[in-house]
Formats: C-alpha cells, structure tokens, sequence
C-alpha cells in the first residue's frame, strides 16, 4: 500500500493533502478550486480529517465559506470525521457575534450568516456527522492503520497562555503536524516562525532529533527568513530531511523565497552529514526568475503565476521508501528558470 501526500499548487499559501486506500486527510484549505479538481482527480470520496493550522486566508478560507464546502460532502453522506479547527477561532467567532448584536446589526446579513454557520456547525457536530475539536502537542489522534498523525506543536499551555494575553500570533503558534506511514515521515511547519519557532526547537533538543526526523519537510512560512533564522537552520539539521517542499506563490509580495533560505538549503544540500539531496517550489518565484536589479524595490511579485514543481506529490511506503515521481519534469522545467536555486544558480 502507498501513501501519497499531495502539496496542491494554491500559490503563496498551504493545502495538503494526504492519502492512503483507508483514509484521506486535508491539512489547510485555503481555495476551493484546486482542491476540488485534486479530490476529482484522484478519485477521492471520503475524508477523514481536516486540519487548520491556522486562521490566515492563506491557509483557511473562513468559516463561512467552509460550511459551504462541507455541505456538499454531509449532503451526499461522505461526511468529515473530524475537524480540526484553530483554537480560539470558535470563541473569536462567537465575540464577534456579540460585537454585531451590541452595534444593533442582529438583522444584518452578516450577523444572519455567521449565526447561521455556527449553528450549522453545531447541528453537525451533535448528530456526529463532522465532529469539531481543537489539536495541540501531546493529543492522541487515532491512526488509520499504518498512517498517522502527530501533533508537534503548539502545547496545550502555549495555547492557553496565549488566549490569557489575548495575543493573535496565528503563525508563531501555527500547527505543526507529523505525519507518520509506517517507518516514513514528513512534517509540515506550516508557517512557523518567531517565538513559536524558538519553543519547538527546545522541545525538540529536550526530547531528541528522532521527535522531529523526516525524509521529507515543508519549509515553514513559504520560504521566508524569520528574525531568528539561526534557530530555523538548527531545526532544519535536527528534522534532517532527503527533500524540502517550498509551497510558495510566483506573485506574491513578501519577496519568498528568500535568498537567504535557498542559501541555507544549498549548505545543508552540500554537507556530508546531512541527507538533504533535493528540494523543490510549486511556483517559480522572482528570487529564481529575476535578478536583484531588477526586482521591484516594492517586494511585488512576477506579473503571472509560473508553475515549478506544480502539485508535488510523494508516494511513500511503510518501510520507509519513497519517491518523487514529478522529480524529472521539475528538472526538464527548471532548466527554463534563470537563477533557479535548486540549480545552484541562485545571485550570492
């Protein structure tokens, strides 16, 4: 049997999917698209689980715009089993509701329609047709056979400790998910950075580099360089993967991929006692397609998005094999791109 995780090309954001003959997970769900045409394409009828790392609009669509989605598969009785939602985003919608009621909104449309999706939700959830609960290190999530799925990060008392200050670090404490199919793992940062950074990687020098050790990682945040870069580059070494996944939009305005990434990628590429051997982005981005001078100094993006790697899709098996079967179209594609880094043929 294959397991075969699927990082959909959504542009500068996060959809994953991962799937086994028993089961199909979904980790983010930012546009409905490409992950409708995916399902179709590979003939999915059935998902087990949806995970929301966090609540950024590049990882998750709203809450509305979700119960629109997910009527379809309660409707035609290929219900979610579980929905892993942010924590906190429950109660940030309930608030909100109450803002709206106190303004004198309550017969409002979007009073209307946030009261009418929760209540969906909630309908959903009491008669066990998509049961709703929030994720953290250390919960027990069910395997599906040989697949499976640990939460790394964030803690329960991170969680709470960050509900208590009231602070909205969506991607500091973004979920950071294992994902486990027999002797083969893969992890996703989702868009880890900063403080969140600093706390796994002392989870992980305190419980060892097997907690976080992968054959293949997606790089956190679309390829950005966080202010504490150092501990990136340390958790990169501990998690010591044979392949990185850039999930990274040609567009975007953030400057991702940042040089400075590729250049730690190339140095642990090139090291001996690393088994990093490839790594790859959905989109050609303007790091790679332009040089500096000719970058805009506004951080815009290029004018139209240009697959790289497209939807990178691993197959992996319970011995720990695995394989990237896009692996030489990438190479035919990329020969195109002018300073592709993962030619080496970045700008210094």
């Amino acid at each position: 049997m294959t397991c075969r995780i699927v990082f959909l090309q959504v542009g500068n954001a996060d959809c994953t999917l991962v799937r086994t003959p028993d089961a199909c997970a979904i980790v983010d769900l930012p546009k409905q698209r490409p992950l409708n045409d995916c399902l179709k394409r590979h003939e999915i009828r059935s998902i087990d689980r949806l995970f929301v790392t966090h609540d950024h609009s590049d990882h998750f669509l709203g809450l509305e715009r979700l119960v629109n989605w997910l009527e379809s598969w309660v409707r035609d009785e290929r219900p979610v089993v579980a929905l892993h939602l942010p924590d906190g985003l429950w109660q940030r919608a309930q608030e909100r509701l109450k803002e709206l009621k106190g303004d004198g909104q309550v017969d409002s449309r979007k009073y209307q329609r946030l009261q009418s999706t929760m209540a969906k939700i909630f309908e959903w959830d009491q008669g066990d047709h998509v049961r709703c609960s929030p994720v953290s290190a250390g919960h027990d999530i069910a395997d599906y056979g040989p697949l499976s799925f640990k939460v790394l990060h964030p803690s329960w008392l991170e969680v709470e400790t960050q509900r208590a200050t009231r602070r909205a670090a969506h991607n500091e404490w973004s979920l950071v998910l294992r994902v486990g199919y027999g002797a083969f793992a893969a992890v996703l940062l989702a868009d880890l950075e900063g403080e969140g950074l600093t706390s796994l990687l002392d989870r992980t020098d305190r419980r060892g580099p097997a907690s976080i050790r992968c054959h293949v990682l997606k790089i956190p945040h679309h390829g950005a360089w966080p202010k504490n870069a150092r501990e990136l580059v340390a958790l990169l070494e501990h998690a010591d993967p044979e392949m990185a996944v850039l999930s990274v939009g040609s567009r975007n305005s953030y400057g991702h991929v940042r040089p400075e990434l590729f250049r730690a990628l190339l140095d642990l590429r090139n090291r001996r006692d690393r088994r990093l051997r490839t790594f790859a982005c959905t989109e050609v981005t303007r790091t790679c397609a332009l040089p500096v001078a000719e970058q805009s100094p506004h951080g815009r993006g290029l004018p139209t998005p240009r697959p790289c790697a497209g939807d990178i899709i691993v197959e992996a098996e319970t011995d720990g094999r695995w394989s990237w079967p896009g692996e030489e179209g990438h190479r035919v594609t990329v020969k195109s791109v002018p300073l592709a880094a993962c030619l080496n043929r970045a700008e210094a």
